[in-house]
């Protein structure tokens, strides 16, 4: 399965001229409810936003659904391919 998201993300990438692409990465945590606990307590897990500039035109999208980083720039190129088509 990695493999295929890392193809999916290199043929994106390959549609674009890399000169005309900035890519943000933001990090942060999330927290997520554990019902197994009494206390209310959570638990934080990795999460990373991605932003896509496309320079030429000043477009810009976000990948934030996913808590992986590939997946959400596989999200945010997309959108910015079919916004650019």
């Amino acid at each position: 399965m990695k493999e295929i998201i890392n193809q999916k993300y290199q043929e994106l990438l390959d549609y674009f001229d890399p000169k005309h692409l900035k890519i943000d990465v933001k990090y942060e945590s999330i927290n997520v409810s554990t019902s197994e606990t009494k206390d209310n307590t959570s638990d934080k897990i990795p999460y990373a936003k991605v932003r896509v500039t496309h320079l030429p035109s000043g477009k810009v999208t976000f990948g934030t659904t996913h808590t992986s980083q590939i997946d959400n720039a596989i999200e945010a190129l997309e959108k910015l391919k079919h916004e650019l088509i």
